[in-house]
This record gives C-alpha cells, sequence and structure tokens, in this order.
C-alpha cells in the first residue's frame, strides 16, 4: 500500500511576535488550514532525513518578503508572500515543482473568488518586510489528518491590538470574507511597520 505520508522542511520566523502575526493572517484566510504559517524549503519526502547542513544554512539568515502573487490554475487557488535570501536558494529542492520559487502560502483553499479579493487586497497593500528564519524542521501531514496548530496559535489579544477588532478563532469561519480581508491587509501594514522600525544587518549569504 502506498504511504499517504508526506515530510516537508520548513521554516518559521524567529520572531514569536511576526510568527503569530503570520499564524493570524493565514487563520483569516483560511480557518480550516491546521499548519502554522512557514516557508517550504524541500520536500515532499516519504520519510525524514538528514538536512543539518540544509538547517545551520538557513538559520538566522534574513527572509524578505517581496510582494504578493498567487497560484491559480484549474483546481488550485493558492495566495502566497513572494520570499527571497541569499541563503535560500542554493538549498531550494522541491522536484514535485521544480519551476516554483520560494514563498509563504497565505490561502490554499477551495474558493477562486476569495483567492482573487485576497490577491487583488494585498497587492494594494503591497506589504514589504523581512524576518529572520528558525533552523529547519520537519513538517509531517498525512492526507486526511492533522492537528489544528494553527488554530491554537490564534492569538485573539494581537489581533485586536493590532486592528482593533476583537475577534475570537470560534467566529472567524463566520465573518464575511471583506472583513477577513481587512483585518488581514492591517497585520500586513504591521509586519511593514515593524521592519521600517527596526535595523536589520544585511545578509550576504555566506
Amino acid at each position: 500500500m502506498k504511504s499517504n505520508r508526506r515530510v516537508f522542511y520548513v521554516f518559521y520566523s524567529r520572531d514569536q511576535h511576526d510568527q503569530s502575526v503570520l499564524d493570524a493572517i493565514c487563520y483569516l484566510a483560511d480557518p480550516t488550514e491546521k499548519n502554522r504559517a512557514h516557508v517550504t524549503v524541500r520536500g515532499p519526502y516519504t520519510q525524514k532525513r538528514g538536512v543539518p547542513a540544509v538547517s545551520r544554512a538557513i538559520d538566522g539568515s534574513e527572509i524578505v518578503v517581496t510582494g504578493v502573487d498567487a497560484f491559480l490554475e484549474p483546481g488550485q487557488n493558492t495566495v502566497f508572500f513572494a520570499v527571497s535570501a541569499p541563503r535560500l536558494a542554493p538549498v531550494w529542492h522541491k522536484p514535485d515543482f521544480p519551476d516554483s520559487k520560494p514563498h509563504l502560502t497565505i490561502y490554499d483553499g477551495n474558493s477562486r473568488e476569495f483567492a482573487v479579493m485576497l490577491r487583488s487586497r494585498l497587492q494594494q497593500v503591497n506589504p514589504r518586510f523581512r524576518f529572520r528564519a528558525t533552523p529547519l524542521t520537519p513538517l509531517v501531514t498525512r492526507k486526511g489528518q492533522g492537528s489544528f496548530e494553527l488554530r491554537a496559535a490564534f492569538d485573539e489579544h494581537l489581533v485586536k491590538t493590532v486592528t482593533g477588532t476583537n475577534v475570537t478563532a470560534d467566529a472567524v469561519s463566520n465573518l464575511p470574507a471583506e472583513e477577513r480581508i481587512d483585518l488581514i491587509a492591517k497585520l500586513c501594514s504591521r509586519l511593514a511597520e515593524r521592519t521600517r522600525a527596526d535595523k536589520f544587518v544585511p545578509d550576504r549569504g555566506c
């Protein structure tokens, strides 16, 4: 029997505040999504692999979000942050998607209408921000299975502080699409504001 187990190697933001904002963006976009906001570097594999050298290359590197785009193909409605980093290209390996480029998925759901609306609004906001990467972490998925770590990570207090709107994790799925997108746009602006306020040391790679 063919295994439905898939293993990806991903990284997150080292800054817990920024990670929480990214998680809130993904949960507001799709409250049925299970995994926390991340960038996939390698996979899928059928089992875990040793990637210490790749992990060291990524750990602490500056990741730059350069814009918002989408994969809108038959059966696919994916909106994402395009990302770049000097250390990322040499270790990027996704054989199932050889033409894809590094990105952080915001929405990967069933609604083409929502995906188009979300991309359009965020392209108007044009969020540009940076964050530092964690070491690589294995993300194991199985068809029809998964935890609800993204829902558990939804920080209601943070969302209220940034957007001025009091919304619980339970209430997100009942919000109109326009309101969810408006909240996402405000959270994106918060990330851009934090980048402008921070003093990043340019990352020239290794």
